[in-house]
């Protein structure tokens, strides 16, 4: 929790949709999966352009949202 609030998951996410552009170039969408009660990792993915579609599925640690993100 101490590497926590540094950026280091913003900046790894913000790189993520150009390196996948480029190493799979098959792949046109980033699909993840995040716990309802992580709302800060939520309004991370949505501020970088993660789309909330409305799909959820449990996981083992609860209510998971589904989140998309097409890459061109």
């Amino acid at each position: 929790m101490e590497q926590q609030g540094n950026g280091y998951a913003k900046a790894a996410m913000k790189a993520l949709p150009e390196f996948v552009l480029h190493r799979y170039r098959e792949i046109d969408e980033i699909i993840l999966a995040v716990n309802e009660r992580n709302i800060a990792a939520q309004q991370l993915y949505l501020k970088l352009g993660f789309l909330d579609r409305g799909v959820r599925k449990m996981g083992i640690h609860g209510q998971q949202l589904i989140l998309h993100n097409r890459i061109t």
